[in-house]
Formats: C-alpha cells, sequence, structure tokens
C-alpha cells in the first residue's frame, strides 16, 4: 500500500511487501522471469517487508526504506536484520535517465556471494551462517532510442569484510506493439577471495514474447565466459545454458 493522500505525490508512505530501492530492478519488474538483473548479488533478494518515503518531483524521484532483510519471511528465523536502502534520480519516464543508489545493513544469507574465512591461509570458501552485512552504492541509467534501449547498472561495495563490484549491461529491442522484446546483456560479478579476486563473466541473448494478454513466452541461452567455482574447485560447469519459460497469469 502506498498512500499518496498528501504533498501532490511528492511525499507518499508505502507499506508491505516490494522491490527494496535500488539500481534496475524497481523499473523493470523481473520477479519470477528469465529475464535477471544483479539484484541477488546487491539486494541479496527481489522483495522485502518494508516501509518508505517516496515520491516524484518535476526533476527528480526518490524512495528511502527500512525493511527486514529477510526477503519473504518476515520473522528472519529468530535474528533480526535489518536494511536500510535509498534511491534517487532523474524521472524514469524520460528517454534518458539516470540514478544513485545506495544500501547498508544485514540480510539473511541467501548464496549471493562467496564467503572467504580471512584466518585460513587456503582462502577456503563457506557459506556463512546467520546473517551478512552488506554495504552497496550504485549507478544505474536508462537511454531509450526509438525502439532501443539501453540499460547498465555499476555496483560496489562490501560483504562482511571482502570488497565485491558487479556490473550488468543490456541493449533489446522492442517491436511497435510491445508484443515482443529481444535482449542482449553483459553480466559482471566481482568479489574480493583475499587470496585472489574471484569473477563471474555471463554473455546472455533472450526474447520475452506476449502471445496474448495473460500467456508470455521467454527463451533464454546463457554463456559462461568464466565462473569462479570451476577456476577453483575444479568442478566442471556447462558453459552454454538454454532455458524457456511459459507464464500464464490469471
Amino acid at each position: 500500500m502506498n498512500v499518496t493522500r498528501w504533498g501532490r505525490g511528492r511525499t507518499n508512505f508505502k507499506i508491505g511487501h516490494f522491490d527494496v530501492p535500488f539500481g534496475l530492478e524497481p523499473l523493470v519488474d523481473t520477479h519470477f522471469t528469465l529475464h535477471q538483473y544483479a539484484t541477488r548479488h546487491d539486494t541479496g533478494f527481489k522483495k522485502d517487508w518494508a516501509m518508505s518515503v517516496n515520491g516524484a518531483w518535476p526533476d527528480f524521484e526518490y524512495e528511502v526504506s527500512l525493511t527486514r532483510g529477510t526477503g519473504l519471511d518476515f520473522t528472519g528465523d529468530d535474528v533480526d536484520p535489518y536494511l536500510v536502502a535509498g534511491r534517487i534520480g532523474t524521472p524514469s519516464d524520460r528517454n534518458v535517465h539516470a540514478e544513485l543508489s545506495a544500501l547498508y545493513g544485514e540480510i539473511v544469507s541467501d548464496g549471493g556471494f562467496h564467503f572467504v574465512d580471512d584466518s585460513d591461509p587456503a582462502g577456503a570458501r563457506a557459506e556463512a551462517a546467520g546473517v551478512l552485512r552488506r554495504l552497496r552504492v550504485g549507478v544505474d541509467w536508462a537511454w531509450l532510442v526509438d525502439q532501443f534501449t539501453w540499460r547498465s547498472q555499476v555496483s560496489g561495495g562490501r560483504d562482511r569484510d571482502q570488497d565485491a563490484f558487479n556490473m550488468v549491461t543490456e541493449l533489446h529491442w522492442t517491436t511497435v506493439d510491445e508484443k515482443l522484446r529481444l535482449y542482449l546483456q553483459g553480466l559482471y560479478i566481482g568479489q574480493d577471495a583475499f587470496t585472489k579476486w574471484d569473477e563471474d563473466v555471463f554473455i546472455r541473448l533472450g526474447m520475452v514474447w506476449s502471445i496474448q494478454e495473460r500467456l508470455t513466452f521467454s527463451a533464454q541461452v546463457s554463456q559462461d565466459v568464466a565462473r569462479w567455482i570451476e577456476s577453483i574447485g575444479g568442478v566442471h560447469l556447462k558453459d552454454t545454458l538454454f532455458a524457456f519459460q511459459f507464464r500464464l497469469r490469471f
């Protein structure tokens, strides 16, 4: 629920389960779709139980939120995480717009990071129990020219005591009737492992076809350019992944 009673939309009060105001995710709904950004490695989840202050002025939009840091679970399994996030930028309905985002707090660990125990000289990796302290600062932008849109996001910060850097850039084309969208995306996920820099690099080509109002077909091919788990652990992973999806909404 977003209460817009006061201030002509410039000061609104939101409460519920909604997108954390960081990066591209608030602008592009990727919930339960093949088309994804770096959300897992920044906010840690798509939506969270939260309250926020948000609004739109003639020259900028903003939102500042306080969330539970748990994603779907409101209780947090007997832990008490929190997440403060904010986003400000030029109006998103313009052909060229840019936003600045930041977040800080603790989130329930969901595997969206590679935790390294710095006391282990071998740099052994292990999933951390409980909550993860996370700091992120990011910038994103979009440029619309006719039927083409270029979107990008760059973010950096720390997971506990480890530096992190993520980047995604994407070019997509949409038909005039907006029923078919094709996209080409590059994704970079990097994290300090004390002994070396871990990085994952992907190239993705996809399509989203709205067959009718309630039925959507999506397809994506993802090429792994570099994977940290394969280079360190010797685990063989498929270099190419094909995925298909039908979505029926009712």
